[in-house]
This record gives C-alpha cells, structure tokens and sequence, in this order.
C-alpha cells in the first residue's frame, strides 16, 4: 500500500506524471476522456481512480492509480501493432523490456504466441535527478525546460 493521504485525490497526486510522459510521447492533446474514482477510506477524498483518454490518432490511454493496491508498481505499458513494451520504474535489471508476442487466427480463433522478452539496457541514474539537472541547466541558461509551464497546463486539462 502507498502512502495514505485523506486530504487529497490520487489521481491529482499520483497521474499526472504519467500523463504528462503520455503527452509527451504522442506529441498531441487528448481529444475525449472520462475518470472515475472511489473513495473508500473517507468520503472527502477519492483513494483509487482510472482515467481514459483517446487520442486524435486513435490511441487509447488508461492511467490507474490507487494507494490502496496491494503492490507497489510504477508501470507503463505500451501495446502497438507489433511490439509490446513495459517499464516498470519499481525494477533495476528488467527497468524497459520489449516483447513481440503475437496472435495467428486459425479457423476464426485467436492463437497466442507468446516470446520471451527482450531488456533494453537503460542507464541506472535516477530519472528525477537528471530530470532536476536539466530543469536546473536550463534556468541557468535562461533556455525553456521540456517540462514548461505549457506542459504543465497540458497535464492540468486532462486531470
């Protein structure tokens, strides 16, 4: 279980990085989207949501957080037409791994062929560290940060 907060909602707490690395990577706004969320804990505050967005282009995101869940997971996963890959930021050997699972349709009916996964070696620094460094670098230079104020407002209008 995550760190239990009564005073505040977990997806204004606990999304909006992964949105923001969302818009990011797709380089577009969301066009539609819905969020629904419990509150179990106390009525004040929501404890568990999942939002959707869909995408001009037709990609679909789903952004599930809780502090409720029984396991600690920070991960991302990232479905295409012929590659799957997952980081999981929680892991030190197997941080991003790609997989080209599969599917044949045999007389109608969908075969699964799974394939081991292959890692994608990725530099053991902290991610937020080196995010820091840049934000720090840029302010230094008086140059714009990737994380500015208008992809602050971009996350701000999907939460």
């Amino acid at each position: 279980m995550g760190q239990l907060r009564a005073e505040e909602n977990s997806r204004w707490r606990c999304a909006p990085h992964d949105i923001s690395a969302s818009l990011l990577r797709l380089k577009e706004l969301r066009s539609t989207g819905s969020s629904h969320g419990g509150s179990y804990l106390e009525s004040r505050s929501v404890d568990t949501t999942l939002t959707t967005c869909e995408f001009k282009s037709g990609v679909k995101a789903h952004f599930f957080v809780s502090w409720l869940h029984p396991l600690k997971e920070q991960k991302l996963t990232i479905v295409g037409g012929r590659k799957m890959a997952v980081f999981d930021d929680t892991e030190t050997e197997r941080k991003l791994v790609l997989y080209t699972h599969r599917i044949d349709w045999v007389n109608r009916v969908p075969i699964a062929h799974k394939i081991e996964g292959e890692v994608v070696p990725l530099p053991a620094e902290e991610q937020l560290g080196r995010e820091s460094q840049h934000f720090l670098e840029c302010m230094a230079r008086r140059q714009k940060a990737r994380s500015d104020d208008q992809s602050g407002v971009r996350v701000l209008e999907v939460l």
